[in-house]
């Protein structure tokens, strides 16, 4: 994609205005910069953005990521964290089935109050 009569992306603006573009496209998005000045001033907002982060943060984005806030830390425990409680919900879910299960086995073995109070009646009108 070096073509110079090429449309330039969002995406190439954001790499020029940090400095990254790819040295092939700089000449097309310079061109491009300067045919289309709403472009040109989003660029231009972009670096003046950057470079007032820079100047306020500069001193912190230097300092060295404490090791409690490591990626590959976080990562294992948010893993290791999900699948504890995928686990717990899929053995919440067997037990109470099975709980489930137990219960109504339990009520359709024997008759209720109701049940046996109906029996006795017919048992008493047949005699």
């Amino acid at each position: 994609m070096t073509d110079r009569d090429s449309p330039v992306t969002l995406e190439e603006l954001h790499a020029y205005a940090d400095g990254e573009i790819a040295a092939d496209r700089r000449s097309a998005v310079e061109a491009w910069l300067s045919t289309h000045p709403d472009d040109a001033a989003r660029v231009a907002a972009w670096r003046a953005q950057a470079q007032a982060i820079r100047t306020r943060y500069g001193t912190v984005a230097s300092e060295p990521v404490p090791a409690r806030l490591s990626v590959d830390r976080l990562g294992r425990r948010s893993r290791s964290w999900a699948a504890t409680a995928a686990a717990v919900g899929v053995a919440a879910f067997a037990l109470g089935a099975l709980a489930g299960w137990i219960a109504h086995r339990a009520s359709a073995a024997s008759p209720s109050s109701a049940e046996l109070l109906s029996a006795e009646a017919l048992t008493a009108h047949k005699l």
